[in-house]
């Protein structure tokens, strides 16, 4: 998590420093030194750049991707804008207040010898009060079998309403060719880091395999603990669902 923060740090001071004395165009060269020395990637950015600096960091471009340098994934997007609070990443959170991306497509190609587990994966704490998605495409191929996993979103949005909360979600698309469609309310984001009390929340997926529903509260949504949570599960077919989770449910 520290490496993750460090890194964005580092690249939010570069821009910091861009921005105080670049142009557009110095901009976008700064940028590409970024990707590849930083991420190991080679970054285009063929349409209009846009980059403000004040309590926090205003980033958006049109026509982006962005490809390992190992072929390891490759990114391309439409547009993409994301506003992050600069002051939050002192404390190890990345607080991100909006953040909307438009015809996205993301290819991930498993290393040789190692499989993916979601349960591997470290990430820093990550609060987002406004997301909006139109077209996103996700991939992931195994290497052994060869195998190819697809979720592709219509559109996904989520809102803190009036900055007040709930966070209401919804989402539509297909996962594995299978049509489904998700809606529900998070805790506020005011209250997510006061653990103070338990936060309400309900979560409905349904599709062409049955339906999924969650409900209850949470007192520490960052961590996942005090849940007191009911889940509710539909389907001829539970395989899939033990395989994501395991003996965790």
């Amino acid at each position: 998590m520290l490496l993750v923060i460090g890194s964005l740090l580092a690249v939010i001071l570069l821009l910091a420093l861009a921005y105080a004395t670049f142009d557009e165009a110095d901009y976008r060269r700064s940028l590409v030194w970024i990707a590849d020395h930083v991420f190991d990637s080679t970054l285009r950015i063929d349409g209009p750049l846009s980059l403000k600096l004040s309590r926090q960091l205003a980033f958006s471009a049109e026509d982006v991707s962005l490809q390992a340098n190992d072929d390891r994934f490759r990114y391309s997007s439409r547009s993409f804008s994301i506003e992050i609070l600069l002051d939050q990443l002192l404390s190890g959170t990345l607080w991100i207040s909006d953040i909307s991306i438009n015809q996205l497509d993301l290819h991930i190609t498993e290393s040789q010898g190692r499989e993916l587990d979601w349960q591997d994966i470290e990430i820093p704490p990550v609060i987002v009060a406004r997301a909006a998605f139109d077209r996103l495409v996700i991939e992931y191929q195994e290497s052994a079998s060869d195998t190819l996993h697809r979720i592709a979103l219509d559109s996904l949005l989520l809102d803190d309403v009036n900055d007040q909360g709930p966070v209401s979600i919804s989402a539509q698309g297909t996962f594995e060719g299978k049509r489904f469609t998700l809606s529900g309310s998070l805790p506020a984001v005011a209250g997510v880091l006061a653990h103070d009390k338990p936060n309400a929340l309900s979560i409905d997926l349904s599709g062409d395999e049955g339906h999924l529903s969650v409900a209850g509260s949470i007192v520490d949504p960052m961590n996942g603990e005090g849940m007191d949570l009911q889940l509710v599960v539909e389907a001829a077919d539970t395989s899939l669902l033990l395989e994501w989770f395991g003996n965790d449910i």
